[in-house]
């Protein structure tokens, strides 16, 4: 990633709602590639075996609760849920999120959705692909309607710390994905996480749906 996009995650605190693949993937690309300090990164699962490999790997910050990491006020929050878990995660913390740029990553949950949800944040909808695991992906960025040129630019340089990040058309449903040369990381890669089995969903609501 360049100077200019570090200057834009200076000072910022990333909080991300899962910790599985995509999760641990951008948690980690943060402290590796330079950007941001490990306690500038806060994570939440329901996993504590993911969660404290993710400190000893990367040094971030863990939870087990959602609703007390976002207590911590972070200016970006990730949504790396999925999409079937995503409803309950937005219907929970839409006030919560007031004022917060959000990063959601679910496949197939469009900004329109999104923006309904969370009338107060300004949304930015992210389309990674498998290789951000080892900081070598390729990350489509579309900004909804209340998300500003400078929000869409800092979630561009979060994610270009995990390869090749590009903004689209600003739009209120499918992002339109240009095409661009992946970039290849410039430090040592690790191993792709394995997925987490469907009982352990990063962040999965329990029985009520809450968590």
């Amino acid at each position: 990633m360049s100077d200019t996009e570090k200057d834009l995650l200076e000072g910022q605190t990333v909080a991300i709602i899962g910790a599985g693949s995509m999760g641990g993937s951008i948690a980690r690309g943060l402290v590796e590639s330079g950007a941001l300090p490990g306690e500038q990164v806060l994570v939440c699962d329901h996993n504590p075996g993911k969660l404290a490999a993710l400190a000893q790997q990367a040094g971030v910050r863990t939870f087990s609760s959602s609703a007390e990491m976002l207590a911590e006020k972070p200016g970006i929050v990730v949504l790396a849920v999925k999409p079937q878990v995503l409803a309950a995660v937005l219907e929970q913390h839409a006030a919560d999120l007031d004022g917060a740029l959000v990063v959601s990553i679910a496949a197939g949950v469009t900004l329109a959705t999104l923006e309904a949800a969370l009338p107060g944040a300004r949304v930015v909808r992210v389309m990674p692909n498998l290789p951000v695991s080892v900081r070598s992906g390729a990350s489509a960025i579309t900004g909804g309607a209340s998300a500003g040129e400078a929000d869409v630019a800092t979630v561009q340089a979060l994610f270009a710390t995990l390869g090749s990040a590009r903004s689209g058309a600003r739009s209120s449903s499918t992002p339109r994905v240009r095409s661009w040369a992946v970039r290849r990381p410039t430090s040592p890669s690790w191993s792709t996480p394995s997925r987490a089995p469907a009982s352990a969903r990063a962040c999965a609501p329990r029985t009520p749906a809450r968590w």
